[in-house]
C-alpha cells in the first residue's frame, strides 16, 4: 500500500478563475449602475432646463404685461389686458410639458417676487 503525500490541485484553477470572474463581474455591475444613476441625473436635468425656459418666457411675458398695466394712465382707453390687483396671477401653460405657474407680484409696483410651479 502506498501511499502519496501531494497536495490535491484538482479544481485549483478553476477556483481562482472563478473568483476572479466574479470580481469582474461585481466592478462591472458597479460601473454601469453608476453610468445608469448619471444618465437618469442628465436627463432630469435636461427636463428640468426645459420647464425652467417655459417658465420664464411666460413670466417675462406677465413682467410686461404688469408693466403695461402699471404705465397705463388713460382712463378712457379700451380695455384688453388683464387687471392685476390682488397680487397674485395663475398661469396654465399647456403643450408639451403642462404646468401650472401661481405668481406673486407687489401690487403697487407691480414687480415678480416669487413663483411655484405644479407639473402636471
Amino acid at each position: 500500500m502506498k501511499r502519496s503525500y501531494a497536495k490535491q490541485t484538482e479544481g485549483f484553477v478553476s477556483v481562482y478563475f472563478l473568483s476572479f470572474l466574479l470580481y469582474i463581474s461585481a466592478a462591472a455591475a458597479a460601473v454601469i449602475e453608476n453610468d445608469c444613476a448619471r444618465m437618469r441625473t442628465i436627463m432630469n436635468l435636461q427636463e428640468d432646463e426645459e420647464y425652467f425656459m417655459q417658465e420664464r418666457i411666460e413670466i417675462e411675458k406677465l413682467k410686461c404685461q404688469l408693466q403695461c398695466s402699471l404705465e397705463k394712465t388713460d382712463d378712457n382707453a379700451e380695455e384688453t389686458e388683464q387687471e392685476y390687483t390682488d397680487g397674485t396671477v395663475y398661469l396654465e401653460i399647456a403643450g408639451e410639458k403642462s404646468e401650472l405657474l401661481t405668481v406673486y407680484y407687489e401690487v403697487g409696483t407691480h414687480r415678480v417676487i416669487d413663483y411655484e410651479s405644479i407639473r402636471y
